[in-house]
């Protein structure tokens, strides 16, 4: 009788072991195996970047404009200033107001701290651009220096004039006023004549004019000039007005009032200042034709009026209103 054969059992190898591990890793199991994977690191990176990169919540802000009204774009440089906003502004009206109003504290000579014979010529220019002025070299009288100030209404008027040597002020001219009709005073209170008179006192000379062959526009009155000296000192003002006519000739009345023409005929409406070194061996009443002015011929007033320059003084100083009278053949 035939032996049954009985099938051999090989010992099991570890490639077997492996083999069904296999059989169990199915497609199926694959797929969701690998599905895990991609959503677990999708995970991670979200998570890492919200850790690394915090959101910014945005702020509104209101649109930035430019001086012509259109949209700036944010940069990461400061923008160029324009052409507008580098210009230097026009000196307000009363910035020159309060200069005129006490002369920046200073005593004749003196002009808003430019002393002759003391002040450097590139620190007077420097005083008077500072004002506002527009100053330029005489292009006639290299030692000349001009500056100008014009109010918006071109109802007043400033005009300084230096004559300069050895890098310094020698001299200078203030000529403060306005058209015809506007006077002065208003504007420049420290600069009128009882400010004068005030303050210095009573003149070494007075003089006085009166061109009756001028023409302004009206058969009443005339141009006149008062001219106020303070030798010593070095200072010279001339008062430019209109005097009336009347039975006994030109009458000027010098009270500081309000002036136009039409309603009084006469009255002071500008004033130009003369100033030098009082230390220098010039007399002041050349100093115009040193500054390229032109000056009348005056008489004392003593000679016209018969007034002396104490009394002439002390009816500016009571506030007598003083009227001056030029006489007509």
């Amino acid at each position: 009788m035939p032996t049954p054969t009985r099938k051999r059992q090989t010992p099991t190898e570890p490639g077997d072991r492996h083999s069904r591990h296999v059989k169990l890793a199915s497609p199926a199991v694959l797929r969701a195996a690998a599905l895990f994977l991609a959503l677990a690191f999708a995970s991670c990176s979200l998570k890492a970047e919200s850790v690394n990169t915090p959101t910014e919540r945005a702020v509104p802000t209101r649109p930035t404009r430019s001086p012509t009204g259109l949209d700036q774009q944010p940069t990461s440089s400061p923008r160029p200033p324009t052409q507008e906003e580098t210009a230097a502004p026009l000196t307000p009206v009363a910035d020159i107001r309060n200069l005129l109003r006490d002369n920046s504290g200073c005593r004749l000579p003196c002009f808003w701290g430019i002393e002759p014979g003391k002040t450097a010529t590139g620190e007077a220019v420097g005083i008077l651009e500072g004002a506002g002025l527009e100053v330029n070299q005489s292009t006639v009288d290299p030692a000349r220096w001009v500056g100008r100030w014009d109010a918006p209404s071109s109802e007043f008027h400033v005009r300084v004039s230096l004559l300069t040597g050895d890098r310094k002020v020698l001299g200078l001219s203030v000529f403060l006023g306005g058209l015809r009709g506007t006077k002065y005073p208003a504007w420049s209170p420290a600069f009128t004549l009882e400010s004068l008179i005030d303050s210095m006192d009573i003149p070494s000379a007075v003089g006085f004019v009166v061109q009756t062959e001028g023409e302004i526009g009206n058969p009443r009155a005339a141009p006149s000039s008062l001219s106020i000296t303070y030798g010593m000192d070095g200072v010279m003002a001339i008062f430019d007005g209109v005097a009336l006519r009347s039975p006994g000739g030109y009458s000027l009345c010098v009270a500081e009032r309000p002036f136009d023409v039409a309603e009084t005929g006469g009255g002071l409406y500008s004033v130009t200042y003369f100033m030098k070194d009082p230390q220098s061996d010039v007399d002041v009443r050349e100093l115009p034709g040193l500054l390229g002015s032109s000056v009348d011929s005056y008489r004392t007033l003593q000679s016209v009026t018969g007034m002396s320059e104490e009394v002439f003084a002390s009816s500016v100083q009571a506030h007598k209103e003083p009227c001056l009278v030029w006489p007509v053949n």
